[in-house]
């Protein structure tokens, strides 16, 4: 019985996957001549770029320490004269741009000793504990796969993101994350994950004040100062 509810469940996610890769495969197939072709070397990237993906290919384990560098710690750039302290542009660590998702942190701890504790996220006791202890480390572990098997072609990419505000790759996978971190603290927060989250909130700030001018030629508020006129007339 295990093996037909396994292989039932396997044929349902397949089932539904088969639309979004079919439909991939054939815009692939009418815009670049091939269902495998996503059309990366036709990328207008910078020199630098180009040289890397020629040296090393577009996925390679030679790419995976910066990869990860950027993902995880990569620091703001700081110039001492004069001193000035702005926003990497090939990226930043997420410790830095999210601290929020240390938050997630605790369920991790719980997938990696496989312990539960038969509560419900929000920490009230479950009727069934073994039932909720069961389903809720599926959840964790499930989620925490998910991340990394999302995560890990951008970990072997030649391009750590190019012009962008932190860490964009993580955009694939930032729900789950946050799923985690709904399940980390339970629904309640400490004073010191609302100091993760008002960290994380300014320092996104930052980005919309940095990313506008340079982006888009003058800063946010101008912009959107504009819209919001127009809408209203």
């Amino acid at each position: 019985r295990n093996l037909r509810d396994t292989t039932r469940s396997l044929l349902l996610l397949a089932l539904g996957m088969a639309p979004a890769l079919l439909g991939q495969a054939a815009y692939n197939w009418a815009r670049f001549g091939s269902p495998l072709e996503f059309g990366y070397r036709w990328m207008n990237s910078p020199g630098s770029l180009l040289e890397r993906q020629a040296t090393w290919g577009q996925f390679s384990l030679h790419f995976l320490p910066e990869n990860l560098y950027t993902l995880l710690i990569r620091p703001p750039l700081v110039s001492l004269a004069p001193l000035r302290i702005k926003p990497d542009p090939w990226g930043m660590g997420l410790l830095l741009t999210c601290p929020a998702l240390l938050l997630a942190l605790p369920t991790l701890a719980k997938v990696a000793n496989g312990s539960g504790d038969g509560a419900t996220p929000n920490g009230r006791r479950c009727f069934w504990p073994e039932r909720c202890c069961q389903t809720f480390a599926r959840v964790r572990l499930g989620l925490w796969l998910s991340i990394v098997l999302v995560q890990l072609p951008s970990l072997l990419y030649f391009n750590t993101g190019s012009y962008q505000f932190g860490y964009r790759f993580a955009l694939d996978w930032l729900p789950l994350g946050l799923l985690l971190v709904a399940l980390g603290t339970g629904g309640r927060l400490r004073w010191w994950g609302k100091a993760l989250v008002v960290a994380s909130v300014l320092a996104h700030l930052w980005g919309v004040l940095w990313m506008y001018p340079n982006f888009n030629g003058q800063p946010w508020h101008l912009q959107y100062a504009g819209l919001l006129r127009q809408l209203l007339r």
